[in-house]
This record gives C-alpha cells, sequence and structure tokens, in this order.
C-alpha cells in the first residue's frame, strides 16, 4: 500500500463498506476525545486531583474504544460473496437485482445498477456495495465469487429450462 495515494500496489484502491450508523459513532467518540484534549479536560485528569475531569475523560476514551471495537468488529474480511451467500439465492426483487450483478462483475451481462439502487433496501444496497469493492480488489480471484457465479448460472439455466417446459405444456394442452 502506497501511503501518499493509498492505492495498493496494483493500482487499485482499497475500499471497505462500513454501515454509516458505526462511523459516525467512531467519529462522535474521537470528537469527544479531541474535546476534552482541548479544554484540558484530558490532561488535568492525570496532573489534578479532580473526580470530574477523570470521569470525563474516562468517558470519552471508553466512548472511543467501545466505537472502535464495534466498527472494527464489521471489518473483518470474509469475502461478501459467501457471508451474503444466502441473500443472493432469494426469490423477490433485490436479490434478484444481487444476482444480476454478480453476473455483471462474472461475465459482463448488462445490468441495471439503478433498479437495484433506488428499489432495494439498505441493507441490500450495502451487500452491492461490499461485492463491488471486493470485486474491485479481488476480482475472479475469489473463489467464493467464482463459485457463486456457478450457482448463479445454474439458477439461470433452470429457470429457463422449466419456463421452456411450462411453455411446452402449455401449448400441448391448447393443441389437443
Amino acid at each position: 500500500m502506497n501511503a501518499l495515494t493509498g492505492r495498493n500496489d496494483l493500482g487499485f484502491h482499497e475500499f471497505v463498506v462500513l454501515p454509516k450508523a458505526k462511523v459516525k459513532g467512531l467519529l462522535a467518540a474521537a470528537e469527544r476525545v479531541q474535546a476534552a484534549l482541548d479544554d484540558g479536560t484530558l490532561g488535568k485528569s492525570f496532573t489534578e486531583d479532580s473526580d470530574q475531569c477523570v470521569d470525563r475523560a474516562v468517558a470519552a476514551l471508553d466512548a472511543l474504544k467501545e466505537a472502535a471495537g464495534e466498527l472494527a468488529h464489521e471489518y473483518r474480511f470474509t469475502s461478501p460473496f459467501i457471508r451474503y451467500r444466502q441473500e443472493f439465492l432469494r426469490h423477490g426483487d433485490s436479490p434478484r437485482h444481487l444476482r444480476a450483478l454478480a453476473m455483471n462483475l462474472y461475465n459482463g451481462r448488462a445490468v441495471n445498477l439503478s433498479a437495484l439502487f433506488m428499489n432495494a433496501e439498505d441493507a441490500h444496497t450495502r451487500i452491492a456495495l461490499e461485492c463491488i469493492a471486493s470485486y474491485a480488489e479481488f476480482g475472479e480471484n475469489d473463489t467464493f465469487f467464482m463459485s457463486l457465479a456457478g450457482e448463479i448460472c445454474d439458477m439461470d439455466e433452470n429457470e429457463t429450462v422449466n419456463v421452456v417446459v411450462s411453455i411446452n405444456s402449455r401449448t400441448r394442452g391448447v393443441a389437443s
């Protein structure tokens, strides 16, 4: 990772998709520590015998530790393609759009991203963004992505076969 450009050796930016509320919580906790530093509370908690200063400094540092821990818990790397596999394979509009996104990444099949982002629940939007970021970093080297793409291809083939069989049975029924 180049510290100046924020790029890894391959020239790609590294992205991490995290819940906005937890990032805001970390920022608020950091601001509390900064405020305690700016107003002298942090320094006074070490040099003066003031329970109020110590309590305020400890509360600010504890809040920072807790918020950082929550965010660190979110940033465990597991391929989003395995972590959210069940979401991709469910029935419904958002999962169908997620599958279309996976197929676009896999084989370039056209995908309507606006349909995904405009109509998806927040959870599905986050899943899509995590998957895009992961694909940008690992591409087809992510074995979980490749496995999921294969499953989706198989699903598509089965759905196509079922539709053809259904149409053929209706045709036979009409002709009889």
